[in-house]
């Protein structure tokens, strides 16, 4: 499979998790989902979290997001913004432990 046909299948995806979520909230065009996949290295697990969190935030708010697609958007990308941030952390406090695992085995 080319890098655009798998490209094309987590778009289609994306946009189809989305709909299913929250079919009343307008759907962020190609271009910006493209953006998430750029940004998030074609991470569609932290994708999906964004997509999730802001599902939850539209039942919780009364379904307000539906009349603005805008702060849908908005509010996705940062809980995105938000798991990689807690994934990176992760990263390096385990990289840390395993040097300093290292560092008593030398002492």
């Amino acid at each position: 499979m080319t890098g655009m046909h798998r490209r094309l299948r987590s778009l289609t995806f994306l946009k189809s998790h989305w709909r299913s979520l929250m079919p009343l909230v307008d759907l962020p065009s190609d271009a910006q989902f493209s953006l998430w996949l750029d940004i998030y290295r074609n991470d569609i697990e932290t994708i999906l979290y964004g997509i999730g969190e802001t599902a939850e935030k539209n039942i919780r708010s009364g379904c307000k997001l539906e009349t603005d697609s805008m702060y849908a958007i908005r509010f996705a990308s940062s809980c995105m913004n938000h798991r990689r941030r807690l994934l990176e952390l992760a990263k390096r406090q385990r990289r840390e432990i395993r040097a300093l695992s290292g560092a008593h085995l030398h002492a």
